[in-house]
């Protein structure tokens, strides 16, 4: 039995039972049942922590105590713990949120993905009173960080919790969600054309008010738009995210700034077909290459310098999250796998950004951008074959089911020539 195999079976049971502890809350109190998981969740980690020491189990001295919060204080505690280029999709409301009357004298806590601490820290401090940081790796693998976060979350009374995710169905942040003391909780709730019966029960033994996605709305900003417009009562108008950011642009020779990551393997356009395009653009336009990437995208620098033959800048696991703002800002072109990148780069209003894309399920939600947003002059997403020769179909059948196909289509079938095509209809428009 192969690897991939192996995998794809375990991804299934896992389904299938979070599907059964699904149909169980229905009937079982719901504390129970969040205490059994957790019971669950230790056993699985409990070698793991015998064999090490647990990490940095002190209270760091430098993270403010609410232990003992003032009690006249109204609180709300906005829970997000989705990814980077989510969390770009949805910082603006935060500011909306805090300058409405309604909620203006309300202490903000923003919990969110520790993924994205340093980008919140610097872009929202002025609208959020308070973070508090989810590994979310480690809240699954760890018993004392996760028994220290759910004692730090749960020490506070919130007078309102906001959720405003409903785009999928993560057990683990509904559990949260329900063990956070709040009187008064707002959650998010799918089309009920998309919605299971079970999983709106659910929700309801959790939430005190669920708003409903707004029917035929997909991309995400839209979403997080309606949602905030039926929270506070009021028309936001704000059609586009953006990021402020005072930045001047050094003199330097115009550069293409290349994203090699994915969060999915096979979502991963591969190193050399990224250095065909680095080369092209080198040879045709005179532009230089910035490299850009996690630490876990090191492997794959290795094998673009295989394929490309000029010198060219490596940020890739050098530079932090703010530092790569200004790589985005500076950048003449953004070419990048589904990732983070071209939401930051769409808000930094770039003038030509690429994406290339299997156009799986995260079609609609993140990909492409709605001309409303990106016009027609500064982006281009580049499909698979299969879709981009029967668009319009696929655009039905994502209307219809509510998301795109379940990576149906493999990454590597996306031609080096067809993004140069792209890239070329971009440029010209410049």
């Amino acid at each position: 039995m192969t690897d991939f195999n192996i995998k794809r079976i375990a991804k299934t049971l896992k389904r299938r039972l979070y599907k059964l502890y699904n149909k169980l809350f229905i009937y079982m109190p719901a504390a129970a049942l969040i205490f059994l998981r957790s019971l669950l969740l230790t056993f699985v980690t409990l070698f793991r922590i015998l064999l090490r020491q647990p990490s940095n189990r002190n209270r760091n001295p430098n993270q403010n105590s609410n232990s003992n919060p003032n009690l006249n204080t109204k609180r709300i505690i906005i829970f997000r713990q989705d990814g980077i280029g989510d969390y770009i999709l949805f910082r603006n409301f935060l500011e909306i949120l805090k300058k409405t009357p309604a909620f203006s004298d309300y202490k903000i806590t923003l919990l969110g993905n520790a993924a994205w601490k340093d980008l919140a820290e610097f872009l929202d401090k002025e609208f959020v009173d308070e973070f508090i940081w989810l590994d979310k790796k480690r809240i699954t693998t760890d018993f004392f960080y996760r028994y220290k976060k759910f004692k730090e979350i749960t020490s506070v009374k919130y007078d309102i919790l906001i959720h405003p995710f409903g785009r999928e169905f993560f057990n683990a942040d509904n559990d949260l969600a329900y063990l956070i003391k709040a009187d008064k909780k707002i959650g998010s709730i799918r089309s009920s054309r998309f919605l299971k019966p079970y999983r709106r029960i659910i929700l309801e033994k959790i939430y005190d008010i669920l708003i409903p996605d707004a029917e035929g709305l997909r991309f995400e900003f839209y979403k997080n738009r309606n949602f905030f417009e039926k929270m506070t009562g009021r028309e936001i108008k704000l059609e586009k995210p953006f990021i402020n950011l005072d930045f001047t642009d050094k003199a330097r020779p115009p550069y293409a700034a290349f994203f090699i990551g994915a969060s999915v393997k096979h979502r991963k356009w591969s190193a050399k077909n990224f250095a065909e395009v680095a080369s092209y653009l080198k040879n045709k336009h005179g532009y230089e290459t910035v490299l850009c990437g996690g630490k876990d995208e090191l492997n794959d620098t290795s094998e673009f310098k295989k394929y490309f033959p000029f010198p060219f800048t490596d940020t890739v696991g050098k530079i932090s999250l703010i530092e790569l703002l200004s790589v985005i800002k500076g950048a003449s072109l953004v070419v990048s796998n589904e990732t983070m990148a071209p939401h930051i780069a769409m808000a930094l209003a770039k003038s030509a950004v690429i994406v290339i894309s299997t156009g799986g399920p995260p079609y609609g939600l993140f990909v492409p951008y709605p001309a409303g947003i990106a016009g027609s002059n500064n982006y281009a997403a580049v499909f698979h074959p299969e879709i981009e020769k029967n668009i319009d179909d696929y655009i039905k059948t994502t209307k219809r089911t509510g998301h795109g196909y379940d990576d149906k289509f493999d990454i590597a079938e996306i031609t080096v020539e067809s993004v140069i095509q792209k890239i070329e209809k971009l440029l010209k428009k410049k």
